[in-house]
C-alpha cells in the first residue's frame, strides 16, 4: 500500500500509521509530516463479526478536510486528497473557461450580484457592461493559462505578479485571482495571490506619493533662486520709482 504525502508530495510506502477515533493518522517517513483523514462518507463499511461487541453510539464526526482517494491507475496507491491538491486539479480543469465569470457574480469586479440592476460592490449597471471593460492583455492571458496548468508552482505565481506590476496590469491580475476564488473559495493560492496583488498595488501607490513629495533637485533650486532674484529686483525697481516721484514732487 502506498500513499501520496500532501506536504512533500512524495509517493511512499504506507509504513507509519495509526488509528484514532476511526481516523487514519499517516506519518511521512521523508518529511515527518502527519496527515489525518477519515474514510469517505460513501465508502462501504465491512460487516461486524457476530462475536464482536458493538461499539458505543457516538455523535457523527464533522466532515473531514482530508479524504482517502484511490488512484485511478493503481489499486494499491492511496492519495491523501486535501484542499490544496483539489485546488490544483480544479485550476487545471478550468483552462477551457479560464476567463468566464461564474453565474451570480458581477462581470466586472466578480463580486456576488444583488437583486438590483447594478452591482452592490462596484456600482456597475449590468445593462451597460461591455466585454472590453475587462479585456486582458494577450501576454497576461497566455501567462494565466500557463499558471492554471501549474497552479501549485509558487515561483510561477511570483513571476507573473512581478510582470504584472512592471507592466501596470495588477488590477487585471487581481481580477483573475478573484475569478478563481469565485469558483473555489478555499483555494489557498488564489487567496494569497489576491492579497499579494493588493500589497504590490499599495506599495506602488506609496512609492508614487513619496516621489511626488521628494525634495527638489539642483535644477529646481536654481529656478527658485532665479525667481527670488527677479522678485527682489522688481521690488527694488518699485522702491526706486517711488523715491524719484517723491523727489520731483
Amino acid at each position: 500500500m502506498k500513499f501520496l504525502c500532501p506536504a512533500c508530495e512524495r509517493l511512499l510506502d504506507l509504513e507509519r500509521f495509526s488509528l484514532e477515533g476511526g481516523a487514519l493518522l499517516v506519518t511521512c517517513q521523508r518529511c515527518g509530516a502527519t496527515s489525518r483523514s477519515a474514510p469517505k462518507a460513501d465508502a462501504p463499511t465491512p460487516a461486524a463479526s457476530p462475536a464482536a461487541p458493538r461499539p458505543p453510539a457516538s455523535a457523527p464526526a464533522p466532515a473531514p478536510r482530508v479524504a482517502l482517494v484511490s488512484s485511478p491507475h493503481a489499486s494499491n496507491v492511496v492519495t491523501l486528497k486535501t484542499a490544496t491538491t483539489e485546488a490544483v486539479q480544479r485550476a487545471a480543469e478550468a483552462v477551457p473557461a479560464a476567463f468566464e465569470v461564474p453565474p451570480g457574480h458581477c462581470p466586472k469586479c466578480v463580486a456576488i450580484r444583488g437583486p438590483g440592476p447594478s452591482c452592490p460592490a462596484c456600482g456597475l449597471s449590468f445593462d451597460a457592461f461591455r466585454p472590453a471593460m475587462v479585456e486582458v492583455p494577450a501576454w497576461l492571458k497566455s501567462g494565466w493559462v500557463e499558471l492554471l496548468r501549474d497552479w501549485g508552482n509558487d515561483a510561477r505565481h511570483e513571476r507573473l505578479r512581478t510582470a504584472a506590476s512592471g507592466r501596470g496590469a495588477l488590477p487585471e491580475l487581481g481580477r483573475l485571482y478573484r475569478l478563481r476564488l469565485a469558483s473555489v473559495p478555499d483555494d489557498p493560492w488564489a487567496s494569497s495571490g489576491r492579497e499579494e496583488v493588493q500589497r504590490l498595488a499599495q506599495a506602488a501607490v506609496a512609492a508614487n506619493l513619496s516621489t511626488s513629495r521628494a525634495p527638489d533637485g539642483p535644477g529646481s533650486r536654481r529656478w527658485l533662486l532665479i525667481v527670488v532674484v527677479l522678485a527682489v529686483a522688481a521690488l527694488a525697481s518699485v522702491a526706486l520709482a517711488r523715491m524719484l516721484l517723491a523727489s520731483q514732487g
